[in-house]
């Protein structure tokens, strides 16, 4: 697994939630009902989150070369 340079711009949040959400992948490989089931014991509001992170990626790919 390889993680991003760009989330080091991302508020902490952003970050945790990427982490858990590449580890939640070792366990279950699709994002598949069983895998929303497991995000969404740690993160309730991962909906938000996802959207958050969307906007976050766009502006960070936006601003780059």
């Amino acid at each position: 697994m390889k993680i991003n340079i760009l989330l080091k711009y991302l508020p902490k949040i952003l970050i945790e939630y990427v982490l858990f959400h590449e580890m939640v992948h070792l366990i279950e490989r699709k994002h598949n009902e069983q895998f929303w089931r497991i995000i969404s014991r740690k993160f309730e509001d991962y909906e938000a989150l996802e959207k958050d992170l969307f906007n976050h990626g766009f502006l960070i790919q936006k601003s780059g070369p």
